[in-house]
């Protein structure tokens, strides 16, 4: 009778091990694919961020901050695109200004390196640089 109870807790041992080990696989798969990360540190930036929030400040849909902008100093020009009627930039503050073209939504993006905008303003293809290298590069608000 103790060589049954045995071999039966024997087999529970290695079953569940087995199940602890399939069951850690598929988390860190789940993890891997939805980019869930299981890190105290960002979890408390988060925190820290939600609560310095301004409930005062307009967002977009998308979440972007909405903001009255006046004292702008940028050097826009016009630009032949199919996506952008101006471009410009602040070289005091290295922000980059942008208006898109159908919209009219104008959008400033902060902390943009000289050599960024004049390779957007030389790139073949303004729309397809500015997808690529700025859009999700930098922190950016809409202009009200």
């Amino acid at each position: 009778m103790i060589e049954k109870i045995k071999s039966v807790l024997l087999w529970l041992l290695y079953s569940s091990g087995y199940f602890v080990f399939a069951a850690i696989i598929i988390i860190g798969i789940y993890c891997h694919v939805t980019g869930y990360r299981l890190n105290q540190e960002d979890t408390t930036q988060y925190i820290q961020y939600e609560s310095t929030t301004d409930s005062s400040q307009e967002y977009t849909s998308k979440g972007t901050p909405i903001i009255d902008y006046n004292d702008s100093d940028f050097d826009i020009i016009s630009v032949d695109s199919t996506c952008f009627s101006a471009v410009g930039y602040d070289s005091n503050t290295k922000e980059l200004y942008v208006k898109f073209l159908e919209s009219g939504d104008e959008y400033v993006y902060y902390d943009v390196s000289k050599r960024t905008y004049e390779n957007l303003i030389n790139a073949d293809s303004i729309g397809s640089y500015y997808y690529h290298h700025i859009r999700s590069e930098y922190e950016c608000s809409k202009f009200k």
